[in-house]
């Protein structure tokens, strides 16, 4: 998963907001890796918070208050974020098509790697 950048302007990019001292960070970011493996087509994205920095990614209208969080952008336009553990199905139904199937895909991956996730 390579740094945050201005990438995340180009294509389907997923970005991953983690820190070192966070527990669910460390435990949640190998799945993470194994998500982008299954997803083709879609950029990976890390923005460690772990050196103090402030809980904010340099876009508008994404103040990340709690770790881990995941974002996701469509051609540089914000789609969602929330907590990777937090995506409830009925809550993917509603999400434009460009963003749905990768939602799915990380779902699917954290239930197999024994994340319980909320309904």
């Amino acid at each position: 998963m390579k740094e945050y950048d201005d990438n995340y302007k180009r294509g389907k990019v997923v970005v991953y907001c983690w820190a070192s001292w966070c527990g669910p960070c460390v435990k949640q970011r190998p799945i993470l890796e194994r998500c982008e493996k299954h997803l083709k087509g879609v950029t990976f994205m890390s923005a460690d918070f772990s050196h103090g920095a402030p809980l904010k990614l340099p876009i508008p209208d994404a103040d990340i208050i709690v770790l881990p969080t995941i974002v996701m952008f469509n051609d540089g336009q914000l789609m969602m974020f929330t907590r990777p553990d937090s995506i409830r199905r009925p809550y993917i139904s509603g999400l434009h098509t460009s963003v749905r199937d990768i939602v799915k895909t990380i779902r699917n991956i954290y239930r197999q790697n024994g994340v319980e996730l909320e309904r």
